[in-house]
């Protein structure tokens, strides 16, 4: 009787054990994904930033140049 109750109890750990190992995962997946979005958009806002800067600087040179 003890072996059918262990090998209940190992299934039922086995099946919470995996369960929170997919939810885990699924959680892990989701957050690489946000973080992922989220650091495409700074760097497309990074690169917008340096060509303005540079066409400042630009502007800024020939404003020099002219006097």
């Amino acid at each position: 009787m003890t072996s059918t109750r262990n090998g209940m109890m190992t299934k039922w750990a086995l099946a919470l054990l995996a369960a929170g190992a997919l939810g885990l995962a699924g959680w892990g997946g989701k957050t690489i994904i946000a973080d992922g979005a989220r650091l495409t958009s700074l760097e497309t806002m990074h690169l917008e930033f340096g060509g303005r800067l540079e066409r400042m600087e630009r502007k800024l040179d020939r404003l020099i140049e002219r006097r």
